[in-house]
């Protein structure tokens, strides 16, 4: 299962968009690693799903063609609905979230991946995101160590 999923706001007819599925394309092999199969799903670090903003089936049929990730379906209406409950602007937009919590780590992604193609340093989680799972991380050893794996204060109830 893979640890980021990021959601890739795109369409056929977009300039911007064709030119940045072949950076995201190494980017997410690069992720990924080169050697693993894409049937491997579990052994993936990032998933993209790609949400399409093609105008017409023929379209979506054909840009999808150049993707390794996953799509959802043709459905203008839902993609609309998702665009809009995202505060997605414009095309491309690359939305990661963490697969574990559902938190967003960033809307950033074009820009992101972008600006480091190599993934040097994916997942792009802010100060503020880092200091978070690093708490939780040691609250998580030191309630083992004391054996209180239940209370989610990390207190004995």
């Amino acid at each position: 299962k893979a640890k980021i999923i990021g959601l890739l706001f795109a369409a056929d007819w977009c300039r911007p968009c064709r030119d940045f599925t072949p950076k995201l394309e190494s980017f997410y092999k690069k992720v990924n690693g080169r050697n693993k199969a894409r049937d491997h799903l579990a052994q993936r670090k990032l998933e993209i799903v790609w949400i399409s903003g093609s105008r017409d089936a023929n379209g979506y049929a054909s840009y999808l063609k150049t993707m390794p990730w996953l799509a959802l379906p043709f459905e203008p209406r839902s993609t609309q609905a998702l665009s809009q409950a995202l505060g997605v602007k414009g095309y491309p937009t690359l939305i990661f979230f963490d697969a574990t919590n559902g938190e967003l780590i960033t809307n950033e992604g074009v820009a992101k991946v972008t600006k480091d193609p190599f993934a040097f340093s994916f997942p792009y989680r802010t100060p503020v995101q880092q200091f978070k799972r690093f708490a939780r991380f040691i609250g998580r050893i030191f309630r083992r160590r004391r054996g209180d794996n239940n209370s989610p204060s990390g207190r004995p109830s």
